[in-house]
């Protein structure tokens, strides 16, 4: 009684597990024909507190075994067999497992399928453990039998398969549940290990570890290649397995490790495109990339690139900017560099950019005192180009058209007279080509612009002949020593750094001189046109080029 007083027990504890636990359902497989016989009871065993709530010759029935509950384990999975009664089909019928350590702590309950149930064994320990079988019958939960078995773990193995040419597969089964990590060393055997590279495998859903090994990684050497396995623990302790060695014929490397090659980012309409380089799993290892990219004849717009390697790709950026603003057949040579040494030439397909345009560009510039001329650029159509123009003032009830006259290759201009529109400031300037409007622009006008006055400054002076030679500037400034002072007052900048059209200002004489700057090669070498310079009265260019640090000039009025 004791052996069945502590079975009860047990089977007690199982059964309270069993009725707030979840069922773990095992899978369907084929039926085996080969079964081992476990551990069969010899009596039958009472527990009152499984009795059904009714009783009849079905439920007597129902609750005896048909036959013993019998298993085999095949590789890393479990198979229990029994055969339910004509009275059990459609009953429902549970497995607790457990290991024989540490009591019942890693209880597993399972459901019975109609006569195999399979258990994937892959997160359980080796050793005995004890298998209980249950029927449920009208709510009830009756014990039908207990079974002894001895889980034992199959060795590991490494198995590698050619999946496709230059990818070598391996797969690695009967891994211990308390393996942290699995890791497979490859090398090839052509010279040694200088190839040799540490793989991490990952697990899988059925137990497995399996890692993907791109040849290109090992040269694309062919040849025997050898892999070996190790584990690590939880402590970081790393135990040699086993190894395996496969072979890598000539077919299972790729006859063209080509990479990947593409035009991307294409924008056709303004010039530009992106040539990409990536490597694939079955093309080499790269070390540089150049690209040579022109589009007229005899290669005359011919520029070369080096490539970046930004996030996995090799990418240089093309603009017709940089090949003459050529718009035209772009023909793009990629030439890659392996880490092996060896130099490849590819030639992409031809980029279309015919269509390719500057952006529109206006400028405007005072030409003389009331007169702004106006000029559009990178008009590709030969058609005539109307300006529209009017000031902010009053809305457009100053508006005028002017017809332009092409003034260089794709530029077209006309001179606007400022007495046809009211007021300074702001102007606006549509320009339309046969009707389609091509942009718009605008343009600032100021009261210089726009007005002619008298130069009050003495005749010959210095002072006379800046304002002779920039007309922008304001009488009743002062001697020039007081030029910078009245200039920020009247809202003009001044500053220290060289301009053209800017006026240069000496404060270092009783009552300094001034001059207007006409060329600047930097901010030590300068020219300037100017009066009162070495007894000569009129405007001219006295000086030369001269250095104005040196020079004593103080600093630059400039034209607003």
């Amino acid at each position: 009684m004791n052996k069945y007083s502590t079975l009860l027990l047990s089977s007690t504890l199982l059964l309270a597990s069993l009725a707030s636990g979840p069922l773990v359902a095992a899978q369907n497989t084929k039926q085996s024909t080969q079964t081992i016989e476990a551990n069969q009871l010899t009596e039958e065993i009472s527990f009152d507190n499984f009795e059904p709530t009714t009783t009849g010759s079905e439920t007597t029935t129902a609750s005896q075994l048909s036959q013993n509950v019998t298993f085999q384990q095949h590789d890393n999975t479990l198979s229990i067999f029994y055969q339910r009664s004509v009275p059990q089909q459609g009953l429902k019928i549970d497995y607790a497992i457990w290991s024989n350590d540490n009591g019942q702590d890693d209880v597993r309950w399972i459901q019975a399928q109609d006569y195999q149930t399979d258990i994937p064994l892959q997160d359980f320990k080796t050793g005995q453990y004890t298998l209980h079988a249950y029927i449920t019958i009208q709510g009830q939960t009756i014990f039908l039998q207990e079974i002894s078995l001895n889980i034992t773990r199959p060795k590991p193995t490494i198995t590698t398969n050619i999946s496709e040419p230059g990818i070598l597969d391996v797969t690695v089964q009967h891994i211990t549940p308390d393996t942290k990590e699995v890791l497979l060393p490859t090398w090839s055997t052509v010279k040694g290990q200088d190839d040799l590279k540490w793989y991490s495998a990952q697990q899988q859903a059925n137990g497995s570890y399996t890692v993907r090994i791109f040849l290109k990684d090992h040269q694309f050497n062919t040849g025997d290649y050898s892999t070996h396995l190790y584990t690590k623990d939880s402590s970081g302790k790393m135990t040699f397995v086993t190894g395996i060695s496969s072979t890598v014929g000539q077919s299972d490397v790729p006859a063209n490790p080509k990479p990947a090659l593409a035009i991307e980012n294409l924008e056709a309409g303004k010039g530009k495109y992106q040539v990409t380089i990536q490597e694939t799993a079955t093309s080499k290892p790269i070390q540089s990339v150049q690209v040579a990219t022109w589009s007229m004849d005899k290669q005359a717009n011919l520029k070369w690139r080096t490539a970046t390697l930004t996030n996995g790709k090799y990418r240089v950026a093309v603009d017709f900017q940089e090949h003459k603003q050529h718009s035209g057949s772009y023909q793009n040579h990629v030439y890659v560099t392996y880490t092996d040494g060896s130099r490849v030439g590819y030639p992409l397909d031809i980029v279309d950019l015919t269509t390719a345009r500057l952006p529109l560009v206006f400028n405007s510039k005072l030409s003389s005192v009331g007169t702004i001329q106006a000029t559009l650029s990178n008009v590709y159509d030969s058609q005539a180009v109307q300006f529209a123009v009017w000031s902010d003032e009053n809305g457009q009830d100053d508006l005028r058209w002017y017809d332009t006259s092409k003034s260089a290759d794709k530029s077209f201009s006309r001179a606007i007279p400022l007495a046809n529109h009211k007021g300074i400031g702001k102007y606006h300037v549509h320009a339309y080509q046969n009707g389609r409007g091509l942009g718009a622009f605008s343009m600032e006008v100021s009261h210089h612009h726009r007005y002619s006055e008298p130069n009050t400054y003495p005749i010959g002076q210095c002072t006379w002949g800046a304002k002779e030679a920039a007309p922008w500037i304001h009488n009743y400034w002062g001697n020039a020593k007081q030029w910078l002072d009245a200039a920020r007052r009247a809202g003009f900048r001044t500053g220290t750094t060289p301009q053209i059209g800017a006026v240069a200002v000496w404060t270092n004489s009783y009552y300094g001189h001034v001059a207007v700057v006409t060329e600047v090669s930097g901010t030590n070498r300068i020219r300037v046109k100017e009066s009162n310079y070495a007894g000569n009265m009129t405007v001219g260019d006295y000086r030369g080029w001269f250095n104005p640090l040196t020079n004593g000039v103080t600093a630059y009025i400039y034209p607003n």
